[in-house]
């Protein structure tokens, strides 16, 4: 469990600045997405990220279905608040 975590972490960690380096590439910002939103602590920037992903692949139905959970984790936690 600790393992996996810490490569969780990691990978994040890469996305993030992967991203700073390549704003414009769809599959990086669906990646760090895609991991901000299985990490749970930035559902918002989820959101943000995906949303922006789906915009540069609008055909893409991975892209669209992790928006659709992105969502629902940012608005169920705005909820709970």
């Amino acid at each position: 469990l600790i393992e996996r975590l810490r490569r969780q972490v990691l990978a994040l960690g890469y996305a993030r600045t992967a991203y700073k380096i390549a704003p414009a590439n769809a599959m990086v910002t669906q990646v760090y997405g895609q991991l901000e939103l299985k990490s749970g602590k930035r559902p918002k920037a989820a959101v943000e990220l995906l949303q922006k992903a789906s915009a540069m692949m609008p055909d893409n139905a991975e892209v669209a279905a992790q928006l659709k959970r992105a969502r629902a984790a940012y608005y169920g936690s705005a909820m709970r608040q």
